[in-house]
């Protein structure tokens, strides 16, 4: 019989100042380049609305933050093509490493 013992969690990272995981405008491009957007359009419907600074404080959470990306991105492009660029957004920064600090098309899959 195999056994196993639990251990505490010792310590919990967020990473609000970008140090483990880049918030830079490269992976944003990477994906408006692939999705026909304009340059620049995620990053402003990521950082150029009243919630993203609510999302930063711990006003709103992650759920309400992302609906009024969707929201706002929609109004520019239409649903369907606002909800395929942001899954493309989320598989891109998914293969992005963590510390590789060049998230951009480049990036490749994490090893595990």
């Amino acid at each position: 019989m195999v056994t196993r013992r639990s251990r505490a969690v010792q310590a919990v990272i967020f990473d609000y100042g970008g140090v483990i995981r880049r918030d830079s405008r490269e992976a944003y491009d990477a994906v408006d380049a692939a999705q026909g957007l304009a340059r620049g359009t995620l990053w402003e419907v990521f950082h150029d609305i009243p919630e993203y600074r609510l999302s930063r404080n711990g006003t709103i959470d992650r759920d309400t933050f992302r609906a009024a990306i969707r929201r706002v991105l929609s109004q520019r492009t239409g649903e369907a093509r606002a909800d395929s660029a942001l899954a493309a957004f989320d598989a891109h920064m998914a293969r992005c490493l963590p510390t590789c600090g060049r998230c951009s098309s480049s990036c490749a899959p994490p090893v595990v």
